[in-house]
């Protein structure tokens, strides 16, 4: 653990960018000390930065009352060190992919697409591809990953047309059903497959899942790659609801607003509290192929690959750098 002194610095650290002593002190707490990591937290967990303590965080609980099925990956983005850090963005789009097709494949029509086995294969192929990218992106946005990886990621599309993308702030009353609601009413949108929101709060991305029509039954569920540890998750998982409500006091609990002390950063309040949604779905053509395959009982799993975790050729497959269940790793 990290000698007083410098996790006394390190919570001056967080203070100076606006967040309260409690919040900062909990959540380098929860980050074992790494700073980097520690505003990943503040940033994406439920912590009040500006109030004189950290807010009650929800809990085991909580987090599987909002759901309906709660499956666990056996890793998250972490497990693999600095290569898996900031692979989030890559990740959902695999896990995109992987699930739009499962969905398709299905003759019965859309269903349960994604399971926390899937996100494990998944989690190793988005840090893999993501480790590629040009010039060492951090945060790269989904224009970045389908442009570099359009091999890989081929048969998948934005569905509002290219580079299409909607925005909010997450303190606005309503923001993630504005998105949800402007996408079913694109007429870009094919309705017969489900909608893939890739979400981007920074540093942070998940994917939401759900039909394209409001009259579905499902599923609604969300993927995410990141452990949670306010809410007892240590791995990646998918969480899954029976309406779409549920989904979005989910992304809420996620995603909280962000208030910052005005001798911090409160004029960037605006800044931190931003988020963009950009739905994804398969091209006609690659809807055609993988319908044809669900037909003739192509199993599941090749269509699982298929979506974003079969490993590149002539490439060594990244391996996590502790077990699933061992202390998060950390760039130095």
């Amino acid at each position: 653990k990290d000698c007083p002194h410098r996790m006394e610095s390190s919570i001056r650290q967080l203070e100076d960018m606006g967040f309260s002593r409690g919040a900062a002190s909990t959540a380098l707490d929860a980050a074992g000390g790494d700073v980097t990591l520690a505003l990943d937290f503040l940033m994406g967990e439920a912590v009040a930065p500006s109030s004189g303590a950290p807010a009650a965080p929800p809990g085991p609980a909580s987090a599987a009352s909002r759901a309906a099925a709660l499956d666990l990956a056996e890793c998250s983005q972490y497990d693999f060190g600095s290569n898996g850090r900031s692979a989030c963005t890559t990740i959902a789009c695999c896990a995109a992919k992987a699930a739009l097709e499962s969905s398709a494949s299905r003759p019965g029509g859309p269903g349960a697409c994604m399971t926390g086995k899937d996100l494990g294969e998944v989690i190793t192929r988005g840090v893999e591809m993501h480790s590629l990218l040009a010039g060492a992106v951090e945060h790269a946005s989904v224009e970045e990953v389908l442009g570099c990886h359009g091999a890989s990621l081929v048969g998948l599309r934005t569905a509002l047309g290219p580079g299409a993308l909607l925005q909010g702030l997450v303190t606005t009353p309503g923001a993630f059903e504005d998105v949800v609601n402007s996408a079913r009413a694109s007429p870009a949108i094919d309705r017969s497959q489900l909608l893939a929101f890739v979400i981007t709060k920074t540093p942070e991305t998940v994917l939401a899942l759900l039909p394209a029509t409001a009259d579905s039954s499902g599923p609604f569920m969300v993927v995410d790659s990141h452990p949670r540890p306010l809410m007892g998750l240590d791995r990646g998982f998918v969480a899954s609801f029976d309406a779409l409500e549920g989904l979005l006091a989910f992304l809420r609990e996620l995603f909280p607003g962000v208030e910052l002390d005005e001798g911090g950063f409160g004029g960037m309040g605006m800044l931190y509290n931003a988020f963009e949604a950009t739905p994804l779905q398969l091209t006609p053509e690659r809807l055609a192929q993988v319908q044809a395959e669900g037909a003739l009982g192509a199993p599941r799993a090749d269509i699982v690959a298929q979506g974003g975790s079969r490993p590149m050729e002539e490439e060594a497959v990244l391996q996590p750098s502790a077990p699933a269940h061992a202390q998060l790793q950390r760039s130095p």
